[in-house]
């Protein structure tokens, strides 16, 4: 058995916007109560794991979000508004965090796709908390 020598990954952003997303299970009623299609293509596991992410316009609510999460927005708009009310509107090409213990809405507008990155050990608990594993 050989294996691979560790390598550089180039990420092409214009790639990321047209790769094919594998559909996903709903959100769970108290993240999502809506009819919607979502799906994520896996771009690398590791320490860390990065996904494009994409879903039909719509509002997910989180309570103390399990993980820490930085996104680059593909495409579409986000609207996040914390638990104090303070809203912050992304747009495509922006990057932004959503830390661990996050309370709030995450707005999704317009065709929405994202590239994520999220610790791989956290990754795992925390979609099991989310009702997603």
């Amino acid at each position: 058995m050989t294996t691979e020598t560790p390598s550089p990954k180039r990420i092409d952003i214009a790639e990321m916007k047209s790769v094919t997303v594998e559909a996903m299970e709903p959100w769970p009623s108290n993240i999502r109560n809506d009819s919607h299609k979502h799906g994520a293509y896996e771009v690398f596991v590791g320490e860390f794991t990065m996904y494009v992410y994409q879903t039909d316009p719509g509002t997910l609510n989180f309570k103390d979000y399990p993980f820490d999460e930085y996104v680059h927005l593909l495409s579409g708009s986000a609207v996040l508004t914390d638990a104090d009310g303070k809203a912050q509107e992304f747009n495509a090409g922006d990057s932004f965090i959503v830390p661990t213990g996050f309370t709030g809405s995450w707005e999704l507008r317009g065709d929405y796709r994202e590239l994520f990155i999220i610790e791989t050990k956290s990754l795992a608990v925390g979609l099991e908390k989310l009702g997603l594993a």
